[in-house]
């Protein structure tokens, strides 16, 4: 039997028939249309196009919302479809639509359902498998953003299987290959700051080396993050943070032994015969700010820097300590105040927090760590007695005052803490904090809320 080749076609990746009409088959185009496109395969020689679903150019279609608004790129609308992998329909003629990209489960899941008459019924998602995700500050804990989405929560809701909806898809998988933007393909730690008024998306990725830089067409509202540039490493080093002034720390330059600064200069127009108004931070990264390593530290694995108070805190391992796994923060923490002062005082050193029978039976070190307001949030790799532990510590005193672990909404159990920057925390203008937590077996973050201090149970 002859077959005809199948018109308007750009990258079809799954075929299907109708439930109710075998001779109608569905592809799943995945090129410029970015549409799910039913064909009449009544005579195979001649397949011929009966109708689409989605609205044609997915993410940039020219879509309105009920008000008459032009969406922005990459704003979310249930008729804007993305990366579809997969369609087929039931006997009552609803149809059900996958997205994901790369084909694979890699946390950038979406399912979604409608009706005969095009209306959402209802969707489904899972947006993280080794994926941290992280605060936009400027939105007071309202808005978070995963490697490849912006999503919006309610952090005053009382309901504690909290809502959230995704808002934004920020990846254009169909114009940047996966050597220019790899999010779609790795899981990351995901971080966002606004910048002169303007975005700034970055991550990190679960073997560190440093970070890559996204930015967006803000005079457009534009919501799709496009890679604009990179300070990293050669090999494997896990001592990254920006600051809020936007300043890039390298706590762990192995080959001199330093930590190194490398100051935010405000932003170059990129030019872009696609995109009018893309812009790339700027960093002189021949001549950064330099100290070298405390002369007691063997390794350094985290580093914060806060500019208001200009503390610094060190976390890594101490000549004395034993070097326990790669990638972890360290046994000690550290801070220093006065760091730029040119004499810079140690305030206090402590140990960190440890699973006690974490690695090979031996106590291992802690994955996660955060500065927020007054407080440093320290997660834990693995579960102990079946409950995964972030430790809050006083900022002043490095004390350790208490754990959070997962309640009853997500079954009271967590799996590995596995990122590099797997706990992000937020202090609220209400002085309440937030705090996500990766959460790799089920493939979501946990978020705590929490108002100071620590009840008497979680003390102990």
């Amino acid at each position: 039997m002859k077959i005809g080749a199948f018109p308007t076609l750009g990258a079809p990746t799954s075929l299907a028939f109708d439930a109710k009409n075998p001779a109608l088959l569905l592809v799943c185009d995945d090129g410029p249309d970015q549409q799910v496109k039913f064909f009449d395969v009544s005579k195979p020689s001649a397949p011929k196009l009966t109708k689409t679903f989605g609205e044609k150019g997915g993410l940039f279609s020219q879509t309105t919302d009920a008000k008459g608004r032009r969406l922005a790129d990459g704003e979310t609308f249930p008729t804007r479809l993305y990366a579809p992998r997969g369609a087929g329909t039931d006997a009552q003629g609803n149809l059900y639509v996958s997205l994901g990209f790369n084909g694979a489960p890699v946390g950038t899941l979406v399912l979604r359902s409608f009706a005969p008459d095009g209306s959402l019924r209802w969707e489904l998602a899972n947006l993280a498998f080794v994926d941290a995700f992280g605060f936009d500050a400027t939105s007071d804990g309202k808005r978070i953003y995963t490697r490849t989405a912006i999503l919006e929560i309610d952090p005053d809701s009382k309901n504690a299987d909290l809502d959230w909806r995704q808002v934004a898809t920020t990846v254009d998988a169909l114009r940047y290959s996966q050597e220019e933007d790899e999010r779609p393909f790795y899981g990351a730690s995901a971080f966002v700051k606004t910048l002169e008024g303007r975005r700034l998306f970055y991550k990190i990725g679960q073997y560190g080396g440093g970070f890559n830089f996204y930015s967006f067409d803000e005079e457009n509202g534009g919501q799709i993050a496009r890679p604009v540039g990179k300070i990293r490493s050669d090999d494997e080093t896990w001592a990254w943070r920006m600051d809020e002034n936007g300043d890039v720390w390298h706590g762990d330059h192995h080959k001199t032994r330093s930590i190194r600064r490398y100051r935010f200069q405000g932003w170059r127009k990129v030019e872009s015969a696609d995109v009018p108004n893309l812009y790339a931070p700027i960093y002189d990264t021949e001549n950064p700010d330099a100290w070298p390593w405390p002369d007691d530290f063997e390794l350094v694995r985290r580093i914060f820097y806060v500019p208001e108070t200009d503390t610094l805190y060190l976390s890594g391992y101490l000549k004395s300590d034993e070097i326990d796994s790669w990638g972890v923060c360290g046994k000690t923490l550290r801070r220093y105040d006065g760091w730029t002062s040119g004499s810079p005082k140690i305030a206090w050193t402590v140990p960190l927090p440890v699973n006690p029978t974490g690695e090979n039976g031996k106590p291992l070190s802690p994955e996660g760590l955060d500065v927020a307001g007054d407080y440093i949030f320290c997660g834990m790799v693995k579960a102990d007695e079946g409950r995964q532990r972030t430790y809050a510590l006083e900022a002043a005193t490095g004390k350790v005052l208490g754990a959070f672990v997962p309640g009853g909404a997500v079954g009271e159990e967590a799996g590995w803490q596995d990122m590099p920057y797997s706990v992000a925390a937020l202090k609220r203008k209400n002085g309440d904090y937030l705090i996500l937590v990766e959460e790799d077996w089920r493939g979501k973050n946990i978020l705590y809320r929490w108002t100071p201090p620590l009840s008497e149970a979680a003390q102990k």
